[in-house]
Protein backbone atom coordinates (compact mmCIF):
# COMPACT_ATOMS: atom_id res chain seq x y z
CA UNK A 1 0.00 0.00 0.00
CA UNK A 2 1.35 3.47 -0.98
CA UNK A 3 1.93 6.12 2.00
CA UNK A 4 -0.87 8.67 0.92
CA UNK A 5 -3.22 5.89 1.22
CA UNK A 6 -1.98 5.26 4.82
CA UNK A 7 -2.06 8.50 5.30
CA UNK A 8 -5.56 9.07 3.94
CA UNK A 9 -6.52 6.46 6.71
CA UNK A 10 -4.98 8.51 9.81
CA UNK A 11 -6.65 10.66 11.87
CA UNK A 12 -6.37 13.38 15.55
CA UNK A 13 -8.20 13.76 18.02
CA UNK A 14 -7.21 15.25 21.32
CA UNK A 15 -4.51 17.73 19.95
CA UNK A 16 -2.89 20.33 22.19
CA UNK A 17 -0.88 22.33 21.10
CA UNK A 18 1.20 24.45 23.80
CA UNK A 19 2.50 27.28 22.36
CA UNK A 20 4.44 29.06 25.54
CA UNK A 21 6.38 25.38 25.66
CA UNK A 22 7.38 25.57 22.02
CA UNK A 23 11.04 26.55 21.15
CA UNK A 24 12.55 25.02 18.25
CA UNK A 25 9.92 22.63 17.45
CA UNK A 26 6.23 22.37 18.13
CA UNK A 27 4.86 21.06 21.49
CA UNK A 28 2.13 19.02 21.08
CA UNK A 29 0.50 15.73 22.46
CA UNK A 30 -1.91 13.93 20.38
CA UNK A 31 -3.81 10.88 19.81
CA UNK A 32 -3.63 8.83 16.51
CA UNK A 33 -6.33 6.65 14.92
CA UNK A 34 -6.16 4.69 11.70
CA UNK A 35 -9.45 3.99 10.31
CA UNK A 36 -11.69 5.49 13.37
CA UNK A 37 -9.63 2.92 15.88
CA UNK A 38 -7.29 4.29 18.24
CA UNK A 39 -3.73 3.06 17.61
CA UNK A 40 -1.20 5.23 19.73
CA UNK A 41 -0.18 8.77 20.44
CA UNK A 42 2.94 11.30 19.85
CA UNK A 43 4.13 14.09 21.71
CA UNK A 44 7.33 16.15 21.30
CA UNK A 45 8.43 18.30 23.92
CA UNK A 46 9.29 21.55 22.12
CA UNK A 47 12.89 21.86 22.80
CA UNK A 48 13.83 20.68 19.29
CA UNK A 49 13.94 16.82 19.37
CA UNK A 50 12.00 14.41 17.33
CA UNK A 51 8.40 13.67 17.87
CA UNK A 52 7.78 10.42 20.38
CA UNK A 53 4.94 8.33 18.45
CA UNK A 54 3.86 4.98 20.17
CA UNK A 55 2.05 2.40 17.83
CA UNK A 56 -0.02 0.63 20.44
CA UNK A 57 -2.32 -1.42 17.99
CA UNK A 58 0.39 -1.85 14.91
CA UNK A 59 -1.12 -5.38 13.69
CA UNK A 60 -4.08 -2.98 12.25
CA UNK A 61 -1.78 -0.95 9.95
CA UNK A 62 1.30 -3.80 9.55
CA UNK A 63 -1.53 -5.71 7.40
CA UNK A 64 -1.39 -2.61 4.75
CA UNK A 65 2.88 -1.70 4.73
CA UNK A 66 5.87 -4.23 4.97
CA UNK A 67 8.13 -2.16 7.62
CA UNK A 68 7.04 -0.95 10.60
CA UNK A 69 10.11 1.09 11.23
CA UNK A 70 9.45 3.01 7.49
CA UNK A 71 5.81 2.93 8.46
CA UNK A 72 7.19 4.61 12.08
CA UNK A 73 9.24 7.45 9.91
CA UNK A 74 6.05 8.26 7.88
CA UNK A 75 3.20 8.36 10.96
CA UNK A 76 6.03 10.42 12.77
CA UNK A 77 6.67 13.16 10.09
CA UNK A 78 2.74 13.35 9.00
CA UNK A 79 2.30 14.36 12.45
CA UNK A 80 4.66 17.16 13.50
CA UNK A 81 3.73 18.48 10.24
CA UNK A 82 -0.04 18.75 11.40
CA UNK A 83 0.78 19.60 14.60
CA UNK A 84 3.34 22.56 12.82
CA UNK A 85 0.31 23.62 11.03
CA UNK A 86 -2.08 23.54 14.44
CA UNK A 87 0.62 25.51 15.83
CA UNK A 88 0.66 28.28 13.55
CA UNK A 89 -3.64 28.45 13.61
CA UNK A 90 -3.78 28.91 17.14
CA UNK A 91 -0.40 31.61 17.02
CA UNK A 92 -2.47 33.76 13.92
CA UNK A 93 -5.62 33.56 16.14
CA UNK A 94 -3.71 34.55 19.13
CA UNK A 95 -2.22 37.66 16.91
CA UNK A 96 -5.57 38.84 15.75
CA UNK A 97 -7.10 38.58 18.90
CA UNK A 98 -4.41 40.98 20.47
CA UNK A 99 -4.79 43.16 17.48
CA UNK A 100 -8.82 43.28 18.11
CA UNK A 101 -8.62 43.90 21.95
CA UNK A 102 -5.74 46.69 20.93
CA UNK A 103 -7.86 48.36 18.30
CA UNK A 104 -10.85 48.03 20.54
CA UNK A 105 -9.01 49.62 23.68
CA UNK A 106 -8.27 52.84 21.29
CA UNK A 107 -11.78 53.29 19.92
CA UNK A 108 -13.38 53.07 23.85
CA UNK A 109 -10.64 55.54 24.36
CA UNK A 110 -11.93 58.06 21.26
CA UNK A 111 -9.21 57.59 18.90
CA UNK A 112 -9.35 56.20 15.32
CA UNK A 113 -7.43 53.21 14.25
CA UNK A 114 -6.11 52.84 10.55
CA UNK A 115 -3.37 51.21 8.82
CA UNK A 116 -0.09 52.16 7.18
CA UNK A 117 1.85 49.85 4.59
CA UNK A 118 3.95 48.40 8.05
CA UNK A 119 1.97 49.10 11.20
CA UNK A 120 -1.15 49.94 12.83
CA UNK A 121 -1.82 53.28 13.74
CA UNK A 122 -3.88 55.24 16.49
CA UNK A 123 -4.64 59.00 16.93
CA UNK A 124 -6.80 61.45 19.05
CA UNK A 125 -9.75 62.60 17.56
CA UNK A 126 -10.15 65.51 19.21
CA UNK A 127 -11.84 68.21 17.05
CA UNK A 128 -11.83 66.69 14.16
CA UNK A 129 -14.42 64.91 11.75
CA UNK A 130 -13.86 61.73 9.79
CA UNK A 131 -13.17 63.51 6.88
CA UNK A 132 -10.49 65.52 8.12
CA UNK A 133 -9.10 62.40 9.82
CA UNK A 134 -7.92 60.93 7.25
CA UNK A 135 -6.86 63.75 5.33
CA UNK A 136 -4.64 64.62 8.03
CA UNK A 137 -3.47 61.03 7.88
CA UNK A 138 -3.21 60.65 4.26
CA UNK A 139 -1.15 63.40 3.92
CA UNK A 140 1.81 61.66 5.26
CA UNK A 141 0.87 58.04 5.30
CA UNK A 142 -0.75 58.01 1.26
CA UNK A 143 -1.73 54.28 0.95
CA UNK A 144 -3.18 54.23 4.68
CA UNK A 145 -5.97 52.14 5.01
CA UNK A 146 -9.12 50.58 7.03
CA UNK A 147 -9.25 53.57 9.18
CA UNK A 148 -11.99 52.94 12.31
CA UNK A 149 -13.81 55.25 13.94
CA UNK A 150 -15.36 54.73 17.54
CA UNK A 151 -19.02 54.28 17.26
CA UNK A 152 -20.03 58.05 18.46
CA UNK A 153 -17.81 59.64 16.35
CA UNK A 154 -19.47 61.92 13.71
Amino acid sequence: MHDQDILSRLTIKKMNVALNLSRETTAFTADIYYEGEKIGSAENDGNGGATNVWIEREESIWADTLDPYILGDLIERWITAKAAAAEDIKRNKKATDATNKWISSRLKKGMFVYKTETHLCCASTKNLTRDTAVEIVTRSHPKATDFVFPAKFI
